[in-house]
């Protein structure tokens, strides 16, 4: 393995040396999710600062949008083993879906990699490409895709899609179950979501401003719509720059999704990756009612139907 001298990097990029250490993942296992939120917070503001040190800010080369609960983790965590991969302070931003935190600026969001004189340094010393990114489950946000247009154009998009009955189920018992944020049983609280999240909704469409934060948390349904997603973002990029990748072939097949990734990234595509550590995917799996089940499979059948004939690809949970 080659030995990198990371006093190359500017301020902020020392987390960088102790994520490729493994030190963030052995921390993470000891602490409670309003722990890591406080400690994501506070990473944020620590690289934030160095927008007033210098002017040597750098954009994404990848972002993996998602779908939220479809493998963004496990995708994320495995691309930063690669020595060409650097993190960016946080795995998941939300610059591009939360308007509170896109107040902040765009200087604030390239804050949020490391410089580009580091990348370069490190580029220099490996004699191979290097690149940065997150891992914010964005594709669902109305205006996300004009967004990430406006700063960067170029940007390389990966995207997860997971069953989209499995991805509601997983989505409502992590709220239930590890947020302790959903007070209803899962029958309500699919059954009743366009009532929760139907004027959140319609007015962040109007509104690019709007915090929707209701219709982020409880979109359990409409976040599986993936034809209508894809689709805005077809929009605003070419079909190019866009990765599909099915979260089953993730996990049944990780070394072959990882070359494909590898290669749509143009990085070295021989790095032997730990694959044998599962993160998020199917933690909270749990089993619903037949009728329940036959509820969201007559919703979701007309937009497979789409999604397949935008995307011109089969998925796998599509009969």
């Amino acid at each position: 393995m080659i030995n990198f001298h990371w006093s190359v990097f500017c301020i902020g990029d020392f987390s960088i040396f102790l994520k490729k250490m493994n030190y963030s993942k052995i921390l993470k296992e000891r602490l409670s999710v309003v722990q890591k939120k406080h400690i994501r917070r506070f990473k944020s503001l620590l690289w934030g600062t160095r927008r007033y040190l210098t002017k040597d800010l750098s954009s994404p080369d990848f972002l993996i949008i998602g779908t939220q609960r479809g493998g963004t983790s496990s995708l994320h965590f495995l691309l930063l083993q690669h020595p060409c991969v650097l993190p960016g302070a946080v795995k998941e931003i939300h610059y591009f879906d939360n308007p509170i935190i896109r107040r902040r600026g765009e200087n604030w969001y390239r804050s949020q990699f490391p410089s580009t004189s580091s990348m370069r340094r490190l580029s220099e010393a490996l004699g191979e490409n290097v690149i940065t990114g997150e891992a914010t489950p964005f594709m669902y946000s109305f205006h996300a895709p004009r967004f990430v247009q406006e700063i960067t154009p170029n940007v390389k998009i990966i995207v997860l899609l997971r069953d989209p009955i499995e991805r509601a189920i997983s989505h409502y018992f992590r709220n239930r179950l590890v947020e302790g944020r959903e007070p209803l049983t899962v029958e309500e609280a699919f059954l009743n979501e366009n009532q929760r999240i139907k004027e959140e909704y319609e007015r962040s469409i109007t509104d690019q401003n709007f915090d929707d934060k209701n219709n982020r948390k409880f979109s359990y349904i409409s976040r599986g719509f993936y034809d209508e997603q894809i689709e805005r973002w077809y929009k605003h990029f070419d079909e190019s720059q866009i990765l599909l990748v099915d979260s089953l072939e993730l996990f049944t097949n990780p070394h072959g999704t990882l070359a494909k990734v590898t290669e749509f990234l143009c990085i070295s595509q021989n790095y032997n990756f730990d694959t044998s550590v599962k993160l998020n995917f199917g933690n909270q799996k749990k089993k619903i009612s037949d009728d329940l089940n036959f509820y969201l499979k007559s919703i979701y059948e007309s937009h497979n139907v789409r999604l397949e004939q935008i995307t011109g690809r089969k998925f796998s949970w599509i009969e």
